[in-house]
């Protein structure tokens, strides 16, 4: 059995009054990472960490920063609550989205381990623990290849091996296209190939070129 997917228009209702929180918290969370980069470096211990060492860090940042931010103190538009479900931390909002926080890759999809919960989650699929109602949706940032800077932060809707929707916070939108053709190969090279037309008709390039942090941020 499957959940009721929501649509991109019907999301940004929903999450309207969060955008700009949701975006300080992820921004904020890799900000952190390179701050606590930088300290260590000042020690003299250049460490090299691992890519998933990385995203643990920035994982851990943004959770830390999205509990305050939906806590039991704090004050939200509507029913929103940040904690964890069946171990798995996540952000549930009016029973209608319920968002977990992720590392992206190019193509909007998570990168790292596919557990059989996660491919559950992507498949808008029951799981134990789980509120029943809302869209699963994945939050997350793109960081660039030396973690220097971050190339997006995106809100994504997944079903199965299609993506639904995305909706690059504050930026350009796409919907509705499969992330293979019948042969397995990938329809998407690059951010650059994802399109969508204005109101006016004309395409845009769903890109984002100023969206930038580092050490001063």
């Amino acid at each position: 059995m499957k959940r009721k997917i929501i649509t991109l228009e019907e999301s940004q209702k929903v999450l309207s009054p969060h955008y700009e929180g949701l975006f300080e918290d992820i921004i904020g969370g890799f900000t952190d990472y390179v701050k606590i980069k930088n300290y260590v470096d000042g020690l003299g211990r250049f460490a090299q960490y691992e890519s998933r060492t990385r995203a643990g860090i920035v994982h851990e940042q943004i959770k830390a920063r999205v509990s305050e931010r939906f806590g039991s103190s704090a004050v939200v538009v509507g029913d929103a609550e940040a904690k964890k479900w069946n171990g798995i931390f996540g952000l549930r909002i009016n029973d209608e989205i319920f968002i977990r926080f992720k590392k992206l890759d190019d193509e909007k999809r998570v990168a790292g381990l596919q557990t059989k919960q996660h491919v559950k989650y992507m498949q808008q699929a029951m799981i134990s623990g789980f509120p029943d109602e809302p869209t699963f949706l994945i939050a997350g940032y793109i960081p660039s290849k030396t973690w220097a800077e971050v190339k997006g932060v995106y809100i994504a809707c997944w079903n199965g091996e299609t993506i639904e929707w995305f909706d690059e916070i504050g930026k350009y939108t796409a919907q509705q296209f499969n992330l293979f053709d019948h042969s397995g190969q990938s329809l998407i090279d690059n951010r650059s190939l994802v399109q969508r037309k204005d109101q006016s008709g004309d395409q845009k390039q769903g890109r984002n070129t100023d969206l930038k942090t580092g050490t001063d941020s």
